[in-house]
C-alpha cells in the first residue's frame, strides 16, 4: 500500500513525487506514515502512537488467485449495504452462488451475499466463532466450522444443486443438508443482507456471483472490473445496477485506491518539522465520510510548538468550516473562507491545493473554482496534524489518498503547480478528476437526479461538476413545472416516457462536445454556441415532436478544446454507468432533426440502425460526418435535406449495404455537397437525392 505523505522544506528536494511502499494490511492500524522527502530539511514522519487514535489502512488487497485489485469494503457499522438487481429462484430450480472475500471480524450474522430472510431468501451466513452454514427458503442445517483465516482471501461457493444445500470454502465442502427447494424466492441481491438479521463484522467482498439454473445472472467483479470506479456509490454490473446504501462516518466504500481512513472520533496522525515553516504549498486527495466528523475537523493543519493552528504562527490548510459541508481554506481565527458544499460525501474524491504565505493565500478545487484572499499572518510552525487539529477535539471523517506540503520556492509557478496536480491525479485506473471537472462545462449525472419525476426545488437536476468555475449551482439547475412532461428518475437513471418529456434549463450558449449516454447509443457531437434551454433524451431541441424516449445516463459537455482521450473517457464513463455502446436495434429517424447546434457528428456503431429517416434533417452547420455503419438502414430519406454546411461526404460510410429495398429519397437534398463517391446498394428510390446540390 502506498502510504503518500510528502512533506517537502527545501527547493533542492527533486523527489519529492517518488513513492515507496508502506505495508499495511487491510483494516491494519496505521501507527506511522513515512514521510517521503529527503534533504537535511525534510521534516519528520507522521506518527500516531495510540492505537485506538490510528487510522486504518484501506490498501488494495490480492483476491484468492493471487491478483491485486479492489473491494466492496462492508465495516461493523449496522445500515451499510449494497443492494442489486431483482433475481427469481423457481422451485427445485438450482442455484450457486461465489463470493470472493476477506474477513478481519466475524461479528455476528455476517452475510455476504444473497436475498431476503431466513424463512423466505438465500444467502451464506457466518457467525461470531467462525462457524458457517447455509439458508434457503427456511430450511438449514447446524452451523460448522468454516476454517476461514481472519485476514485471508478466500473463496466461498454456495447453493443448492438439486439434492443438497452446501458451502464449500476454497475448493473444500464445510456444509451440506438435504432439504427440499418447492418454494421460490424473488428478492433484490443484496451485499451484506439486512433482511431479518442484525449484520455485523469487518470485511471485503472482492466478487460476488450467481448462477441460477446453469444461467449467469449477476456477476460483479470489483477485483477486476476497470468499469467500477473508486467511491462510485452506484455502478452497472452483469445483471443490472447496484447501490451503496452508506451509513454512519465509517460508511461501505468502493476501494480502488489504497486508502487511509479517518473515522473515529479521535483517528489522526501529527509529525514535527524539521524547521520552522513560514509558508507552504499543500496538495490533499480525499473524500469525505458521511457528516464529515466532527466540527472544523481538519484534514492538514500546521502550528507553533505549543500553540494552536487557528492562531496567526499557524494555519488550518484545510478543513470543514464548522459541521456546514463546506470546504474551508487557509483559516485562522476570524478569517474564514470556503468553497461551497465541497466538504461533502457527495462529491466523491477531491484534490484541494492550498498556498499559505505570510501575505496572501489560494486555493482551488480539482483545479477549478479558484479563489484567493489576503491575510496577514505570522507563521512560524514546527507541528503539523493530519485528520486532527493540535488538541484531537476536532477530527475529520475522510479516506486520504495523497498528502504533500511543498515550499513556496519550490511551487514558484501555476505551471508546476499543474504538472503537481496532474501526476496525483493520475495515479490510480481512474483519475480523481478529469477536463469535465475542471473547465467550466457541465455534467446532468443521473446517478445523482432525484429520485421520481424530476420538477423544480429539491426534485430539480444540478449539472454543477464539483469544484468548477461554473458559478452557483442554482443557475445549473434542470427543471419541469408541467408534471406531464417531467421526465422520472429512479435514481440511476432518468427516463423520458414520451415525446412531450423535456427538462427546462437557463440559457447556455457554449461551443464544445455534447456527450449523451442513453438506451438508444453513446453519442457525441461537436456542438456550436447557440443559446439553448432544454434537455432532452439526445440533449438539446431540435423539434419537439421528434423528441426520443429512453433512459438517460448522463449528458456531458466538454469544452471545444478537448482531446479525442477527453472525449471517449467522457464517454466510457457513460458507457460504464449502463448506457449503450453502439446505438440501438431500431428507428433513429427525426433523432436530430433540425438540431442547428451540431456542427460535427462523432462515430458510434449503428450497424443495428434500421432506419435513419430525417435524421439529420436541417443540421445546417453540420461541416464533418464519419464514416457510420448503416449497413442494415432500409430508409435514408431526407436524413441530411438542408445540411448546408456539409461539402463532402465520407466514402467509407456503409448506407444499407446489407438490406433491402433501401430508400434514398431526397437524402441529400439542398445539401452543400461538392462531390459524391460513397457506394450504395441497389435501392429502390433515389428520388431527388442530390437535388438542389447547387455546388
Amino acid at each position: 500500500m502506498a502510504l503518500s505523505l510528502s512533506t517537502l522544506t527545501s527547493p533542492s528536494n527533486s523527489s519529492v513525487l517518488e513513492e515507496i511502499n508502506t505495508t499495511a494490511d487491510f483494516l491494519e492500524g496505521v501507527p506511522l506514515v513515512k514521510n517521503l522527502a529527503r534533504g537535511s530539511q525534510a521534516g519528520g514522519s507522521a506518527k500516531q502512537d495510540v492505537a485506538l487514535n490510528q487510522p486504518r489502512a484501506l490498501p488494495l488487497i490480492k483476491n484468492p488467485q493471487g491478483n491485486l485489485g479492489g473491494y466492496l469494503y462492508i465495516p461493523n457499522v449496522s445500515g451499510n449495504y449494497a443492494t442489486g438487481p431483482s433475481v427469481t429462484i423457481g422451485a427445485n430450480q438450482t442455484w450457486e452462488a461465489e463470493v470472493d472475500m476477506v474477513i478481519t471480524q466475524f461479528g455476528n450474522n455476517l452475510t455476504p451475499f444473497g436475498g431476503g430472510d431466513w424463512n423466505a431468501g438465500f444467502g451464506m451466513l457466518f457467525y461470531q466463532d467462525g462457524s458457517v452454514r447455509l439458508f434457503s427458503k427456511g430450511t438449514g442445517g447446524a452451523p460448522v466450522a468454516s476454517g476461514v483465516t481472519l485476514g485471508t482471501a478466500f473463496s466461498a461457493k454456495y447453493g443448492y444443486d438439486g439434492t443438497n444445500i452446501f458451502v464449500d470454502i476454497d475448493g473444500s465442502r464445510k456444509f451440506t443438508a438435504s432439504v427440499g427447494q418447492s418454494a421460490s424466492i424473488t428478492h433484490p441481491l443484496e451485499l451484506n443482507q439486512q433482511a431479518g438479521l442484525t449484520n455485523v463484522g469487518n470485511y471485503a467482498i472482492q466478487k460476488a456471483k450467481l448462477t441460477v439454473n446453469s444461467s449467469v445472472v449477476f456477476d460483479c467483479d470489483f477485483n477486476g472490473s476497470t468499469s467500477i470506479r473508486h467511491g462510485d456509490k452506484k455502478f452497472n454490473c452483469v445483471g443490472g445496477p447496484v447501490s451503496l446504501i452508506k451509513a454512519g462516518n465509517d460508511p461501505i466504500t468502493v476501494i480502488k485506491k489504497s486508502v487511509l481512513r479517518f473515522s473515529s472520533a479521535t483517528s489522526g496522525l501529527k509529525g514535527l518539522f524539521n524547521q520552522t515553516i513560514d509558508g507552504g504549498y499543500m496538495f490533499a486527495a480525499f473524500s469525505v465520510l458521511g457528516n464529515g466528523g466532527d466540527s472544523w475537523g481538519r484534514v492538514f493543519t500546521v502550528n507553533k510548538t505549543g500553540g494552536f493552528d487557528y492562531n496567526t504562527t499557524g494555519s488550518i490548510f484545510s478543513a470543514q468550516e464548522s459541521t456546514s459541508g463546506d470546504l474551508a481554506y487557509a483559516s485562522v481565527t476570524g478569517n474564514v473562507t470556503v468553497h461551497q458544499d465541497l466538504f461533502d460525501d457527495a462529491n466523491g474524491d477531491i484534490l484541494h491545493q492550498v498556498k499559505v504565505t505570510n501575505s496572501a493565500q489560494s486555493s482551488l478545487v480539482n483545479g477549478a473554482d479558484f479563489q484567493s484572499k489576503t491575510v496577514s499572518l505570522a507563521l512560524e510552525a514546527q507541528e503539523f496534524n493530519i485528520g486532527k487539529d493540535e488538541g484531537l477535539t476536532e477530527n475529520a471523517a475522510i479516506d486520504l489518498e495523497f498528502l504533500a506540503l511543498f515550499s513556496v520556492d519550490s511551487v514558484p509557478d501555476e505551471a508546476t503547480a499543474k504538472r503537481i496536480r496532474n501526476y496525483i491525479n493520475g495515479r490510480g485506473v481512474h483519475a480523481i478528476f478529469s477536463l469535465i471537472d475542471s473547465a467550466a462545462f457541465y455534467f446532468y449525472d443521473a446517478t445523482k437526479s432525484p429520485a421520481g419525476a424530476i420538477s423544480s426545488g429539491s426534485s430539480a437536476w444540478s449539472g454543477r461538476i464539483v469544484g468548477s468555475d461554473n458559478g452557483d449551482s442554482a443557475s445549473l439547475l434542470a427543471t419541469q413545472s408541467t408534471s406531464n412532461d417531467a421526465p422520472v428518475s429512479d435514481g440511476y437513471t432518468v427516463t423520458f416516457a414520451d415525446n412531450t418529456d423535456h427538462l427546462d434549463i437557463p440559457s447556455i450558449s457554449q461551443s464544445g462536445w455534447q456527450i449523451c449516454g442513453t438506451s438508444l447509443g453513446c453519442f457525441m457531437y461537436r456542438v456550436d454556441a447557440d443559446v439553448i434551454n432544454e434537455l432532452n433524451l439526445l440533449g438539446n431541441l431540435g423539434s419537439a415532436s421528434t423528441r426520443k424516449t429512453g433512459d438517460l445516463y448522463g449528458i456531458i459537455l466538454l469544452p471545444e478544446s478537448a482531446t479525442g482521450a477527453d472525449i471517449q473517457s467522457a464517454r466510457r464513463l457513460l458507457i460504464d454507468r449502463g448506457a449503450s455502446d453502439a446505438a440501438y436495434a431500431g428507428s433513429l429517424g427525426q433523432a436530430w432533426y433540425n438540431r442547428l447546434d451540431i456542427v460535427e457528428f462523432g462515430h458510434i456503431d449503428c450497424s443495428a440502425v434500421t432506419s435513419a429517416a430525417y435524421s439529420w434533417y436541417q443540421n445546417i452547420n453540420l461541416s464533418t460526418f464519419p464514416a457510420l455503419d448503416l449497413s442494415n438502414s432500409t430508409s435514408f430519406s431526407y436524413a441530411w435535406q438542408f445540411c448546408s454546411s456539409l461539402t463532402s461526404f465520407p466514402a467509407g460510410a456503409k448506407l444499407g449495404t446489407s438490406a433491402s429495398n433501401v430508400n434514398f429519397t431526397s437524402a441529400w437534398r439542398q445539401s452543400g455537397l461538392t462531390s459524391f463517391n460513397t457506394p450504395l446498394p441497389t435501392a429502390t428510390n433515389t428520388s431527388n437525392a442530390w437535388l438542389s446540390c447547387h455546388s
